[in-house]
């Protein structure tokens, strides 16, 4: 008679676990029912995980990087001051940097004096801490669209290169190709330094 009540005792305790319930409960519910349970099981997770890093960010104690600055590095006169406006705008953002040089096939006519100054802009962008990017591509938008698609990158630094004479009608600004590439980018031209006072560059 005892082993008669101790093995419906157990049973009753059995069948009243809490995992046996919730095996029993989950047993009886459609599959795509669970299935949309486990997906909002993970949103909320997800949204529980993301508040606590904006808890975080907010103390001071992580900087979440949330936005790219791309900076096209050319070796042309504004060059070197695209950069550098580039890693102020990267620092006030707590942004990644990145400079972009893209090699087109009009490389093959570049003058040994161009060369020299892609090279020291190079050299600048990476002592301001920007990952250098180099990309072959049929011309200059192309490249830099291709960059900033592939980083994400929410700002573009353009230095800018007034054009002379036929270009004027024949070329279209490179501004506007980006611009038409990448339309939700926050785009920035920036020219090159104006020479001081009394100075006159004409040689």
């Amino acid at each position: 008679m005892s082993r008669m009540l101790c093995a419906s005792a157990c049973a009753t305790a059995t069948s009243t676990h809490p995992s046996a319930r919730r095996s029993r409960w989950t047993g009886s519910l459609p599959r795509r029912t669970l299935t949309a349970l486990r997906e909002l099981a993970l949103r909320l997770t997800a949204r529980r995980v993301e508040g606590q890093l904006e808890e975080t960010n907010a103390s001071g104690r992580l900087t979440l990087v949330t936005d790219r600055v791309l900076v096209l590095v050319d070796g042309g006169p504004a060059s070197t001051r695209a950069i550098r406006t580039g890693a102020e705008l990267a620092g006030a953002l707590h942004a990644a940097l990145v400079a972009v040089v893209v090699h087109t096939p009009s490389d093959a006519q570049m003058s040994f004096d161009r060369q020299r100054d892609l090279q020291e802009a190079i050299d600048d962008a990476v002592d301001l801490g920007a990952d250098v990017v180099r990309i072959e591509a049929p011309d200059v938008a192309t490249g830099l669209a291709n960059v900033a698609r592939q980083r994400k990158a929410s700002h573009v630094v353009l230095p800018y290169r007034s054009r002379e004479g036929l270009k004027r009608i024949t070329q279209r600004p490179l501004s506007e190709e980006v611009i038409e590439r990448l339309p939700n980018v926050k785009l920035h031209l920036v020219g090159e330094a104006p020479s001081p006072k009394g100075v006159s560059l004409d040689r």
